[in-house]
């Protein structure tokens, strides 16, 4: 796949975000959930891919300013580095609640769809209106209630 250039900066195709961002979670089928990027020379603990908000931008459709408010941080923080550490909480859990949809649906863009339908579960609000709200951790625990049978 040929790289374009927007700007300078480099625009990543959906498909291979979306294999970065498996890689970066550990839960890709090509390697296994413990793949690290070796032992941290200090604690000597592995060191993980860090999620990069870049990556569930170009997946999800959403702006990196929208990202930022649905984890809590400032939109400059991501803007700066777009895996900035203290990020990393909330784009791991953003990235496994879209994950969980991937199973869920045929395409990240029915998940893009239907993150914009109001649910008549959510009060006729969207899935969206729940991140912006109310943030991931609302988000994702409604989508992980998908998995049991509720909301729709």
């Amino acid at each position: 796949m040929k790289e374009k250039k927007a700007h300078g900066k480099r625009n990543v195709g959906m498909a291979e975000a979306a294999k970065r961002l498996q890689l970066q979670l550990g839960i890709s089928d090509e390697e296994p959930a413990s793949w690290s990027f070796g032992v941290d020379r200090v604690t000597r603990k592995p060191i993980k891919r860090r999620v990069d908000a870049r990556d569930i931008k170009a997946v999800t459709g959403f702006t990196l300013a929208e990202i930022a408010r649905f984890i809590g941080v400032k939109s400059d923080t991501l803007e700066k580095r777009s895996a900035a550490p203290k990020a990393q909480p909330g784009l791991t859990k953003l990235a496994h609640g879209w994950k969980v949809l991937q199973t869920l649906f045929p395409s990240d863009e029915a998940i893009r769809t239907w993150v914009r339908q109001p649910l008549r579960s959510l009060g006729g609000k969207t899935p969206k209106w729940l991140l912006e709200e109310h943030g991931v951790a609302a988000f994702v625990a409604m989508v992980e209630e998908m998995i049991d049978g509720g909301h729709g």
